[in-house]
């Protein structure tokens, strides 16, 4: 009787650890998931640019203006979401490459504070993001396994598994399913980008504050070194940074094998002093795909961010129409076939 019962728990789990590894799911689980399920589930297959991050990217890049400002540019889809990690993100794009989706550009997250992580500690934070990843990728560093076996365990089995579990039930039972299932039944069209609610939002005082108090530290840099950007920038060395490259690896492996060009940046932060020359030639040697812009593109940004870390509205204006111009410019430098 024990086994008769047991059979239909044990493949119910495995019905929502199936649903749990599915593009989908993982538009389900996110913050803004009433409009990134129906995004994912009418997203045309001849998008010509996708772009893949954090909520960084989600507010930065506004696939409109892009198309308008580019050459190259006709179909453009902003389908970052917010807690993005270099794993999520990873498999966010596999998933639509398997899925049959072929862009012309992809423009894809490179977190710079993880690349240049020196901690000799190993620092896994899974969370809620990081479990939207392939269960196959949460063994990417298979080699970690041989020096600390017990917290790989506990991450691949806890971190990945039990927590992938939890969250189907939770999409399921907590009526997220249903309510995103509805949403997209009142539309039929993938909507251009996500963005959250806030954005829309005058910034509160408490990050206007904190805005505020990064404009005096980085006065207060400028004053006391004489300069006014970041001069060295180095590759770190522990399992984050190697982390962080490995998926980087990972994606312009995609790129190519599907002949699809591929941008690597990172939106900054407000008040975040900008890359020298010397810090981004050291960058592109390891990563030659970086684009990164002028210096007063920067600083026009900088009075304009909704909170310390995500740029408003007319800050994301300003950067889009930077990336515009660098995706024309890199489709006049490519070689003609």
């Amino acid at each position: 009787m024990k086994l008769f019962v047991s059979i239909p728990i044990f493949l119910c789990l495995m019905g929502f650890l199936f649903l749990s590894d599915t593009m989908l799911f993982r538009a389900l689980i996110a913050k803004n998931y009433e409009c990134s399920f129906p995004q994912i589930r009418y997203l045309p297959k001849d998008a010509d640019f996708l772009a893949f991050g954090s909520s960084r990217v989600h507010i930065a890049i506004l696939p409109q203006k892009l198309e308008d400002e580019s050459r190259q540019i006709e179909r453009a889809y902003n389908v970052a979401m917010p807690g993005g990690s270099s794993i999520r993100t990873y498999s966010w794009l596999k998933g639509m490459i398997d899925a049959g989706y072929r862009p012309k550009t992809i423009y894809y997250e490179a977190n710079l504070v993880k690349l240049n992580s020196t901690s000799r500690h190993t620092e896994w934070k899974h969370n809620n993001w990081d479990i939207m990843a392939s269960y196959g990728d949460h063994l990417a560093l298979g080699s970690l396994y041989k020096k600390i076996p017990l917290l790989t365990k506990f991450y691949i089995i806890e971190g990945g598994l039990v927590r992938k579990l939890d969250a189907s039930l939770n999409v399921v039972l907590g009526g997220r399913l249903w309510r995103a299932a509805e949403e997209a039944r009142r539309q039929h069209e993938a909507p251009k980008a996500c963005v959250m609610e806030r954005f829309y939002e005058a910034p509160d005082q408490k990050s206007l504050s904190q805005i505020a108090s990064r404009k005096k530290r980085y006065e207060k840099f400028v004053k006391q070194s004489g300069r006014t950007n970041r001069k060295y920038f180095k590759i770190g060395h522990s399992w984050i940074a190697k982390e962080e490259l490995y998926y980087i690896r990972k994606v312009r492996k995609l790129a190519k094998e599907n002949d699809i060009d591929l941008i690597v940046s990172r939106p900054w932060q407000a008040y975040e002093k900008p890359l020298s020359p010397t810090a981004l030639a050291t960058l592109r040697k390891t990563i030659p795909e970086f684009v990164y812009p002028p210096t007063d593109v920067i600083r026009e940004t900088w009075p304009a961010f909704q909170d310390p870390k995500h740029m408003s509205f007319r800050a994301a204006d300003i950067y889009t129409e930077w990336l515009a111009r660098e995706i024309d410019a890199r489709a006049e430098e490519a070689p003609q076939s």
